[in-house]
Formats: structure tokens, sequence, C-alpha cells
């Protein structure tokens, strides 16, 4: 080790000419087990070698690719410092959409189900929201469950671990399921460049219909598992917004929504079982935007709902422009129709879809699209040099 480099200063500017400054004093601070102001306030500080070494060795991998999360061991998610390994999918700013949309339709006494829960992320957030909710966390990776019960144990939070394949093995009903579930095309090379290369294929993947075939199966099983007032949240790709909510529609859920993350782009779709009604975002200020064209009906929730003030992501409120329903960047959900569907549309692949979108657009309900990749930062670059496809929502009294 040079003399230069036995010092906090000399680990850090050995680590800044590698790596982006954010990512190398997160490492330098992490390997020398010292919080980030030392590598400010104490510069001067003799390193041992051993020390270094630890510094160079993490540096080093990612170098190679290694995403940050998995070399820390942690990730922040919903104001939570969750242990990661790489057994698990890193949680994503995109996913504190989920959990936003989720928390204004989930009472305190509510049962809720996570499926595929990973290191806990979504079920703990809602879990620390609720402490009075039934959390269960279900993955069909024991790894994955191991890791969220000690997420839970170290954060104090009390959720319900299940090892199960989607549904199987499950008693009783649920208020809410919750779900980030695998969503990217089997046959998208992304997956192996850069960060996704090291993540699980088992948690991006979710088959070789425009990653929609595991969404298909959860959102068609779903309504059996929903008490009548439940709800079903599903994050996905921005890209997939108009096939999930057809998948919703075909499967009878009414009350679809769907809503935007961080960057203005959709990323999850809500709807209910029959029997529920629709519960506006808990948000101080927010409010229940109705788009023209269509009837309005009740928006009170079916449960008292405790406020989260927590800020959440921008909501997407739906604007008529052009040819149909574009986001925006306002805060609050959007919900249209109180009446019943039109007929079916049929699609390019044969299927129909209940699509009022569809047939007013004077088009197909969209083939299932390849899902976006998941990723820092966003879903950047937008895959095949196309714009998101506007975003539609449905539903009924």
């Amino acid at each position: 080790m040079p003399d230069a480099m036995a010092t906090i200063a000399g680990c850090v500017t050995h680590a800044r000419q590698r790596l982006p400054r954010y990512e190398a004093d997160l490492i330098v601070s992490d390997s020398l087990h010292v919080p980030r102001s030392h590598l400010y306030a104490f510069g001067e500080r003799i390193v041992s070698p051993a020390s270094f070494e630890r510094v160079a060795a993490a540096i080093a991998r990612r170098q190679g690719g290694e995403p940050v999360a998995y070399i820390l061991r942690r990730r922040g998610f919903w104001g939570l410092d969750l242990e990661v390994t790489p057994d698990v999918l890193i949680p994503r700013p995109e996913t504190e959409t989920l959990v936003g949309t989720a928390l204004p339709l989930i009472a305190d006494d509510a049962r809720v189900l996570d499926l595929g829960t990973g290191c806990g992320a979504i079920a703990l957030a809602i879990a620390t929201e609720r402490p009075g909710a039934m959390v269960v966390a279900t993955d069909i990776d024991p790894a994955c469950i191991a890791l969220c019960r000690r997420n839970a144990g170290r954060l104090g939070v009390r959720v319900e671990t299940r090892l199960a394949d989607c549904f199987d093995g499950l008693d009783g009903r649920f208020d809410a399921i919750v779900s980030n579930p695998p969503y990217v095309d089997d046959a998208d090379a992304r997956v192996e460049r850069g960060d996704l290369r090291f993540e699980p294929r088992r948690a991006l993947l979710g088959g070789p219909n425009g990653g929609l075939d595991f969404i298909a199966r959860l959102v068609g099983a779903a309504s059996e598992r929903l008490v009548p007032d439940g709800w079903l949240c599903i994050e996905h790709g921005y890209d997939q917004g108009e096939s999930v909510a057809c998948l919703f529609e075909e499967h009878g859920y009414r009350g679809i929504q769907g809503h935007v993350d961080y960057e203005g782009r959709p990323r999850v779709t809500v709807g209910h079982r029959h029997g529920a009604t629709v519960a506006p975002h808990s948000r101080p200020g927010a409010s229940l935007t109705l788009c023209a064209g269509f009837a309005s009906g009740p928006a009170t929730p079916s449960k008292p709902m405790k406020q989260t003030p927590r800020s959440h992501a921008p909501f997407g409120v739906c604007s008529m422009r052009g040819d149909g329903l574009v986001p925006s960047r306002e805060a609050a959900p959007c919900r249209i129709r109180g009446g019943t569907s039109p007929a079916p549309t049929q699609t390019a692949a044969g299927s129909t879809c209940r699509s009022s979108m569809a047939a007013r657009r004077g088009r197909a309900c969209p083939v299932p699209g390849r899902g976006a990749v998941p990723g820092s930062g966003g879903d950047k670059p937008r895959p095949y040099g196309t714009t998101p496809t506007p975003f539609p929502v449905r539903g009924g009294a």
C-alpha cells in the first residue's frame, strides 16, 4: 500500500479516481466502518493495510459491474435500512409507488399479502405504516424468506412469512394483495448487461409473452383470494400499463386505476374485487379526479383509513390530450367510467379485452409488450426507441 493511501483521504482519492463520487464515498465509508462525515472531517487518520485492501477489493467489485447494494449488503427503502443479498432483487425507488398506492386502500386491521417478497421491502413498509394489520410475506425461495425474517427482526416489525409458489398453501382471503412480480420479457438482452447481470433471473423474467406470463397468472388467481371488497395492487413495466389493465378487466376487476412513478411513468395498476368502492388517495390536498366523458360514482373508502403523512410518488391524473388519456404529474389518482364495460375488443393476438380506451382510440387493445427492465435511475433508455404507451385506467362501479 503506497504511503499516500495510508489515510482516509488517500482511500477516498483512490476510490474517486475509479468510481463516481457518491458510489466511491459509500464504498469507502462502508469498508472502513466509519460514517461518511469522517471522510471529510478526519481525512488525515491512518488506515491499516487490511482496511485499505478491503477498500480496494470493494472498488474492484464495483468496477466489475456488481451493484453497490450487494457490495454494501444494504439498501434504503421507504425510510427503512434493509439487508440485501444476491438472492433478492434490489429494492428500487419505483417500487415505493406501489407502497404509496396501496396504503390508502389498507385499513389498520386489514389482512395483507405481499406475494414474492424478496428481502421484504414492500411487506415491511406496509407493516410499518399499518402496525395493526396482519401482513403475510411469501416467496418461492427459502433464502428470500430467511432474509425477510432477518430484516423484520432487526427492524422490530411484525410480519408473517410463508414459503409458497404464488398462492399455493395459503389459507383464507385477504383485504389487499400487493406484488412486484417478474415482468421482464425472457428474450430481453438487457438483463445480460450492467447491474442486472448480478440479480436473480427468477425475480426479473416474467415469461416469453412480453414478460406478462406471471402477471396474468397472478391477476387470474388473485380474485379468488380477495374478500369481496379487496384490492389487487401490481407493479409492472412502464410500457405494460394498458396490457395489465386489460388483464384486470378480463378477470372482472372494477375501479381499475393507473399510477405513475417518480419519473411520471406508468408503474402500478390496482383494481378491486366486486363489492368495493374506490378510495381516493389519503395524502393531504389530494383529490379523486374524474376524466371527462365518464360518469362519476361515490369516492369513499369502504373502511376508515389511517392518514399517511409521508410524501409519495406523484400519482397520475388523467387528462384528455390528442388520441386519449395521458398521465400528468399531479398528486391524485385517476378513476374513470362508472357504468358497464363496452363490447370486447379483438386484440391482434386473438384474445379479447373489454377496453373502452382501445375502442375510443379506434384500435385494438395492444398485444402485451416487453416489460421495461428495472434499474437504478428508472427504466432508461426506453426500449426500441419508443415513447411510453399512454396509460389508461378503467373500471366500473
